[in-house]
Protein backbone atom coordinates (compact mmCIF):
# COMPACT_ATOMS: atom_id res chain seq x y z
CA UNK A 1 0.00 0.00 0.00
CA UNK A 2 2.59 2.43 0.73
CA UNK A 3 4.28 1.69 -2.79
CA UNK A 4 1.08 2.28 -4.24
CA UNK A 5 0.39 6.01 -2.42
CA UNK A 6 4.88 6.78 -3.46
CA UNK A 7 3.18 5.48 -7.01
CA UNK A 8 0.21 7.82 -6.56
CA UNK A 9 2.31 11.13 -5.25
CA UNK A 10 5.16 10.68 -8.11
CA UNK A 11 2.45 10.15 -10.87
CA UNK A 12 0.03 13.06 -9.45
CA UNK A 13 3.66 15.27 -9.33
CA UNK A 14 4.67 14.21 -12.95
CA UNK A 15 0.96 15.42 -14.02
CA UNK A 16 1.35 18.83 -12.31
CA UNK A 17 -0.25 22.17 -13.75
CA UNK A 18 2.38 22.24 -16.81
CA UNK A 19 -0.14 23.20 -20.23
CA UNK A 20 2.53 20.41 -22.34
CA UNK A 21 3.11 17.23 -20.29
CA UNK A 22 5.79 16.35 -22.52
CA UNK A 23 9.43 15.03 -20.75
CA UNK A 24 10.99 18.40 -20.36
CA UNK A 25 8.01 20.55 -18.58
CA UNK A 26 7.61 17.72 -16.26
CA UNK A 27 11.32 17.17 -15.26
CA UNK A 28 11.29 21.36 -14.32
CA UNK A 29 8.41 21.28 -12.66
CA UNK A 30 9.90 18.60 -10.39
CA UNK A 31 13.04 20.20 -10.42
CA UNK A 32 14.21 16.77 -11.38
CA UNK A 33 17.25 16.58 -14.76
CA UNK A 34 15.67 16.48 -18.27
CA UNK A 35 18.03 13.77 -19.16
CA UNK A 36 17.08 11.31 -15.96
CA UNK A 37 13.43 11.54 -16.69
CA UNK A 38 13.91 10.97 -20.39
CA UNK A 39 15.52 8.51 -19.13
CA UNK A 40 13.45 6.67 -16.78
CA UNK A 41 10.24 7.11 -19.00
CA UNK A 42 11.80 5.58 -22.06
CA UNK A 43 14.66 3.26 -21.18
CA UNK A 44 14.51 2.20 -17.44
CA UNK A 45 12.19 -0.65 -16.30
CA UNK A 46 9.54 -0.06 -13.87
CA UNK A 47 6.71 -2.04 -13.16
CA UNK A 48 3.25 -0.70 -15.10
CA UNK A 49 0.33 -2.10 -13.22
CA UNK A 50 0.90 0.29 -10.21
CA UNK A 51 0.77 3.36 -12.61
CA UNK A 52 -2.23 1.48 -14.46
CA UNK A 53 -4.09 0.86 -10.95
CA UNK A 54 -3.77 4.77 -9.65
CA UNK A 55 -4.27 6.24 -13.03
CA UNK A 56 -7.93 4.37 -13.60
CA UNK A 57 -8.46 5.34 -10.16
CA UNK A 58 -8.21 8.77 -11.13
CA UNK A 59 -10.16 8.77 -13.38
CA UNK A 60 -12.67 7.07 -12.30
CA UNK A 61 -12.65 9.57 -9.41
CA UNK A 62 -13.03 12.57 -12.04
CA UNK A 63 -14.91 11.34 -14.86
CA UNK A 64 -16.64 7.95 -13.05
CA UNK A 65 -20.22 7.70 -13.85
CA UNK A 66 -22.23 4.29 -13.19
CA UNK A 67 -23.22 4.14 -17.06
CA UNK A 68 -19.73 5.34 -18.05
CA UNK A 69 -18.44 3.43 -21.51
CA UNK A 70 -15.39 1.56 -22.16
CA UNK A 71 -13.72 1.53 -25.39
CA UNK A 72 -11.78 -0.95 -27.41
CA UNK A 73 -10.41 0.06 -30.29
CA UNK A 74 -6.94 -0.17 -32.10
CA UNK A 75 -4.26 2.53 -33.46
CA UNK A 76 -1.26 2.13 -35.20
CA UNK A 77 1.95 3.80 -35.91
CA UNK A 78 4.11 3.31 -39.34
CA UNK A 79 7.66 1.91 -38.95
CA UNK A 80 10.62 1.74 -41.71
CA UNK A 81 13.11 -0.36 -39.36
CA UNK A 82 11.98 -4.40 -38.79
CA UNK A 83 13.85 -4.07 -35.34
CA UNK A 84 10.96 -2.51 -33.39
CA UNK A 85 9.48 -5.06 -31.47
CA UNK A 86 6.03 -6.18 -32.95
CA UNK A 87 6.55 -4.72 -36.03
CA UNK A 88 5.19 -6.63 -39.62
CA UNK A 89 3.32 -5.99 -42.59
CA UNK A 90 -0.08 -5.50 -40.97
CA UNK A 91 -3.45 -3.45 -41.66
CA UNK A 92 -2.82 0.44 -39.83
CA UNK A 93 -5.14 2.33 -39.97
CA UNK A 94 -3.37 5.54 -39.15
CA UNK A 95 -2.38 5.57 -43.08
CA UNK A 96 -5.68 2.86 -44.29
CA UNK A 97 -3.83 0.37 -45.59
CA UNK A 98 -1.52 -2.71 -45.13
CA UNK A 99 1.84 -1.23 -44.11
CA UNK A 100 5.13 -2.15 -41.78
CA UNK A 101 4.33 -0.90 -38.49
CA UNK A 102 3.18 -1.46 -35.40
CA UNK A 103 -0.25 -1.94 -33.76
CA UNK A 104 -1.48 -1.39 -30.39
CA UNK A 105 -4.92 -2.39 -28.50
CA UNK A 106 -6.01 0.24 -26.44
CA UNK A 107 -8.83 0.83 -23.72
CA UNK A 108 -10.30 4.33 -23.49
CA UNK A 109 -13.05 5.60 -20.81
CA UNK A 110 -16.03 8.89 -21.60
CA UNK A 111 -18.72 9.68 -19.73
CA UNK A 112 -20.91 12.91 -19.51
CA UNK A 113 -17.86 14.47 -17.63
CA UNK A 114 -15.09 13.63 -20.15
CA UNK A 115 -12.74 11.30 -21.73
CA UNK A 116 -9.26 9.53 -21.33
CA UNK A 117 -7.45 6.27 -22.34
CA UNK A 118 -6.92 4.29 -19.30
CA UNK A 119 -4.66 1.14 -20.77
CA UNK A 120 -3.43 -0.59 -24.41
CA UNK A 121 -1.22 -3.35 -24.93
CA UNK A 122 0.68 -3.99 -28.31
CA UNK A 123 -0.38 -6.34 -30.69
CA UNK A 124 1.96 -9.38 -31.74
CA UNK A 125 1.77 -10.63 -35.27
CA UNK A 126 1.86 -13.91 -35.14
CA UNK A 127 4.74 -14.91 -37.26
CA UNK A 128 6.87 -13.24 -34.22
CA UNK A 129 5.79 -16.63 -32.26
CA UNK A 130 7.36 -18.74 -35.49
CA UNK A 131 10.86 -20.46 -34.68
CA UNK A 132 12.76 -18.45 -37.40
CA UNK A 133 12.07 -15.20 -34.93
CA UNK A 134 13.78 -15.99 -31.78
CA UNK A 135 16.80 -14.71 -32.10
CA UNK A 136 14.73 -11.18 -33.19
CA UNK A 137 11.99 -11.96 -29.89
CA UNK A 138 15.51 -12.24 -27.73
CA UNK A 139 16.61 -8.95 -29.01
CA UNK A 140 13.80 -7.11 -28.53
CA UNK A 141 13.39 -8.32 -24.85
CA UNK A 142 10.53 -10.03 -25.55
CA UNK A 143 9.27 -11.86 -22.65
CA UNK A 144 9.64 -15.79 -23.18
CA UNK A 145 6.02 -16.50 -21.73
CA UNK A 146 4.42 -14.36 -23.64
CA UNK A 147 1.98 -16.52 -26.08
CA UNK A 148 -0.15 -14.85 -29.10
CA UNK A 149 -3.53 -13.44 -28.75
CA UNK A 150 -5.82 -12.22 -31.02
CA UNK A 151 -6.69 -8.56 -30.37
CA UNK A 152 -10.30 -9.26 -29.34
CA UNK A 153 -9.04 -11.55 -27.00
CA UNK A 154 -6.54 -8.37 -25.87
CA UNK A 155 -9.28 -5.95 -25.83
CA UNK A 156 -11.24 -8.43 -23.49
CA UNK A 157 -8.71 -9.01 -21.16
CA UNK A 158 -8.04 -4.82 -20.62
CA UNK A 159 -11.56 -4.81 -19.96
CA UNK A 160 -11.40 -8.14 -17.40
CA UNK A 161 -8.43 -6.26 -15.77
CA UNK A 162 -10.14 -2.98 -15.55
CA UNK A 163 -13.30 -4.66 -14.16
CA UNK A 164 -11.13 -6.44 -11.48
CA UNK A 165 -9.24 -3.60 -10.37
CA UNK A 166 -12.69 -1.85 -9.64
CA UNK A 167 -11.63 2.12 -9.86
CA UNK A 168 -13.09 2.40 -13.09
CA UNK A 169 -17.11 2.21 -13.40
CA UNK A 170 -18.75 1.64 -16.49
CA UNK A 171 -21.80 -0.36 -17.44
CA UNK A 172 -21.29 -0.10 -21.54
CA UNK A 173 -18.80 -1.30 -23.78
CA UNK A 174 -18.29 0.11 -27.92
CA UNK A 175 -16.38 -1.39 -29.84
CA UNK A 176 -16.02 -1.67 -34.09
CA UNK A 177 -16.95 -4.86 -36.41
CA UNK A 178 -13.06 -5.90 -35.79
CA UNK A 179 -14.32 -6.77 -32.01
CA UNK A 180 -17.88 -7.23 -32.59
CA UNK A 181 -17.63 -10.27 -35.09
CA UNK A 182 -16.14 -12.39 -32.31
CA UNK A 183 -18.99 -14.05 -30.39
CA UNK A 184 -16.29 -14.85 -27.57
CA UNK A 185 -15.31 -11.33 -27.45
CA UNK A 186 -19.55 -10.14 -26.77
CA UNK A 187 -20.05 -13.35 -24.28
CA UNK A 188 -16.86 -12.08 -22.36
CA UNK A 189 -18.13 -8.77 -22.02
CA UNK A 190 -21.98 -10.25 -21.11
CA UNK A 191 -20.04 -12.57 -18.51
CA UNK A 192 -18.80 -9.34 -16.79
CA UNK A 193 -22.53 -8.40 -16.29
CA UNK A 194 -21.99 -5.68 -18.89
CA UNK A 195 -23.88 -4.23 -22.18
CA UNK A 196 -22.18 -3.85 -25.42
CA UNK A 197 -22.63 -1.59 -28.61
CA UNK A 198 -20.54 -3.09 -30.91
CA UNK A 199 -20.62 -3.18 -34.91
CA UNK A 200 -20.98 -6.08 -36.50
CA UNK A 201 -20.39 -7.42 -40.78
CA UNK A 202 -23.72 -6.78 -42.52
CA UNK A 203 -23.34 -10.72 -43.55
CA UNK A 204 -24.17 -11.96 -39.90
CA UNK A 205 -26.76 -14.02 -39.16
CA UNK A 206 -28.77 -13.15 -36.14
Amino acid sequence: MGQLKRSESYLRGLLGNAARKNVEQMALGLGEKVRSMQYFVGQSLWAKEPVIVVHQRLVGETLGEEHGVALIDESSAVKQSCLSVGVAAQYCGSVGKIANGQVGVYLGYASRKGYSLVDGQLFMPDGWFEDGHAERRVACGMPEDLVYKTKPEIGLELLQKAEKRGGLPFKWVAADELYGDSPAFRDGIAKLGKWYFTEIKNTALV
